[in-house]
């Protein structure tokens, strides 16, 4: 157990020197679209926050609609290239049944010169109505920088 303990500490120790140290380049709110590979479509939004950011994104799909708001930690790790791993939520409805889901995210993305941003995310969701169960998905995104 004082081990599972160091490691939690030492990694959240890891994740503050990291962000004192490297900033992300983002700098303005966000606004686009991610392809994920179950066949949604998804309007992708995200806001900064101090170093961090809020990511959001309104998934459509066959049978349904769902909404995720994660918080992300953003580390720059070369040029114009961003690591982020998130945590946070999810609502759904999907044939007339309301879900409601913890979740997190993990992806990397380029920023490029221009206002453009892309990159590929994973999101797992794991459903706490609706007897539980797990989701997941892989996106591409692309979004305009404001």
């Amino acid at each position: 157990m004082k081990k599972l303990v160091t490691l939690f500490a030492l990694t959240g120790l890891f994740l503050v020197v990291s962000q004192t140290n490297s900033k992300a380049q983002t700098e303005g709110l966000e606004l686009g679209l991610r392809f994920a590979n179950a066949n949604a479509i998804a309007i992708d939004f995200a806001m900064p926050l101090s170093s961090n950011r809020l990511h959001a994104n309104a998934n459509f799909y066959s049978g349904g609609f769902g909404v995720n708001a994660l918080y992300d930690w953003q580390f720059a790790f070369a040029d114009g290239f961003v690591f982020y791993p998130g945590l946070g939520a999810s609502v759904a409805i999907a044939n007339s049944n309301f879900g409601l889901a913890l979740g997190g995210e993990v992806g990397v993305e380029y920023q490029f010169d221009f206002p453009l941003t892309l990159g590929v995310d994973y999101q797992p969701m794991f459903a706490i109505t609706n007897g539980g169960g797990y989701a997941d998905s892989w996106g591409l995104n692309a979004r305009w920088r404001f």
